[in-house]
């Protein structure tokens, strides 16, 4: 089934990320999985999928940040406020992070994935900065019951195709375009 997820937004006001989160949380339903089982053991597996061309995020493995070991996502497609970043894989394992760098100037990061497995997160997600994050996977998105959210901004994970924008371009994970050079506004 497919799924077009549109944030209904009235302004370009400061209130967007309370904004984005009512709609969120009133209008589409979303499916956390905080396993009550074993945990399943995954290493942090980020693969992007070059659909960005040479804008591809970069992920530097072995870091620690905040004390725990990390890979560090930068690099990706900035228009305007959006940094874009495209993978085919995003797993989180346990007692690991992932942490996106958001360079000065970026409000939000959105982040697709456009393989054929759900992501598994069950260590830290979090951004370096104060940018939104938006994680978009098609084939789901499972939270184990220790993972855990590092950000000074609003989180969004859902399980729809695309993220609209105004101008009519659509991040999704069927059809991996880039983003067009234009500045982008933030999604509806």
């Amino acid at each position: 089934m497919s799924h077009n997820f549109n944030l209904i937004r009235e302004s370009m006001h400061e209130d967007f990320s309370l904004t984005m989160l009512k709609y969120f949380c009133t209008s589409f339903a979303l499916v956390f999985n905080f396993s009550i089982f074993t945990a399943i053991s995954v290493n942090a597996q980020i693969v992007p999928d070059y659909s960005l061309g040479a804008e591809s995020p970069t992920v530097i493995p072995n870091q620690i940040v905040k004390g725990v070991p990390s890979d560090l996502v930068s690099g990706g497609a900035t228009r305007g406020v959006n940094l874009f970043h495209s993978f085919q894989n995003f797993n989180v394992g346990a007692n690991q992070g992932v942490y996106f760098v958001a360079p000065p100037g970026v409000n939000n990061i959105l982040t697709r994935v456009t393989g054929n497995s759900p992501s598994n997160i069950y260590g830290v997600l979090g951004v370096l900065g104060t940018a939104n994050l938006f994680l978009l996977n098609s084939k789901g998105i499972f939270f184990g019951s220790n993972s855990q959210l590092d950000l000074n901004a609003s989180f969004l994970a859902t399980t729809a195709t695309s993220i609209d924008f105004p101008n009519g371009y659509q991040f999704s994970t069927k059809n991996t375009q880039s983003p067009p050079l234009l500045t982008i506004n933030n999604p509806i």
